[in-house]
């Protein structure tokens, strides 16, 4: 009931469906659209794979000083493009406005890889008579890809937006090694809420109850998506 009343809390709880709503509205279509490039590649398939597919078996504190090093104020990557346009340099991390859609990049650029490998699997799967049955009648490439290839691969992208809600809800790591929640708690999520108010402050009975509560919401939105989209 505490955790109810707290606008930490909701501050936290809106932060996930941050990660849910980029995850499943920007994400996904950019795996999708990725994995169809790539699928039709002709050389050095091997290599985009190996390329895409790195971030994700890269450590996620790795991963979060990278790009801090690239949002870095002074001399970051960013602010140094920026500079080159004519713009002011951006704190990225620790302005409140921006420091939520860094981190959201941040974790998408780590794990878009392993699921452009999941989907393009599906894709190779599909026995090629069909795109090339497709292409004798006249169709276009653009027309086989949303007339063939997405029908069938649609259980797999299903599967990704699953695993990308369960993930937005049990988010931390990227948070606690970019930002620790800040500026102000402005970027904490429901797991990290947990950790500075609950578990640092010994106080492991509020800490099982967020927990649970994280469990809650997460059945709900997996069992909300089963019924009313995958189904």
């Amino acid at each position: 009931v505490k955790a109810l009343t707290e606008k930490r809390f909701w501050t936290a709880v809106r932060n996930n469906g941050y990660f849910i709503l980029f995850s499943c509205g920007i994400q996904v279509p950019l795996i999708v659209f990725f994995s169809l490039l790539i699928a039709h590649v002709k050389k050095l398939k091997g290599l985009y794979k190996t390329a895409v597919f790195l971030p994700s078996i890269m450590s996620t504190a790795v991963i979060g000083i990278l790009w801090g090093f690239i949002y870095e104020p002074n001399i970051g990557l960013l602010n140094n493009i920026l500079k080159v346009f004519g713009f002011e340099p951006l704190y990225w991390l620790s302005d409140e406005k921006y420091a939520m859609l860094s981190i959201l990049i941040t974790n998408a650029w780590q794990w878009t890889g392993f699921y452009i490998v999941m989907v393009l699997a599906a894709i190779i799967s599909i026995p090629r008579e069909l795109d090339e049955a497709a292409a004798t009648d006249g169709a276009t490439a653009v027309q086989r890809a949303f007339s063939i290839t997405l029908p069938l691969i649609k259980p797999i992208i299903s599967v990704v937006i699953m695993l990308s809600i369960a993930g937005a809800m049990k988010a931390a790591d990227i948070v606690i090694v970019m930002t620790k929640g800040g500026p102000a708690g402005s970027t904490d999520v429901m797991a990290t809420y947990m950790i500075k108010y609950a578990i640092m402050n010994f106080k492991y009975g509020y800490g099982n109850s967020i927990s649970v509560l994280i469990f809650v919401f997460t059945l709900l939105l997996t069992a909300l998506y089963q019924l009313l989209i995958a189904r």
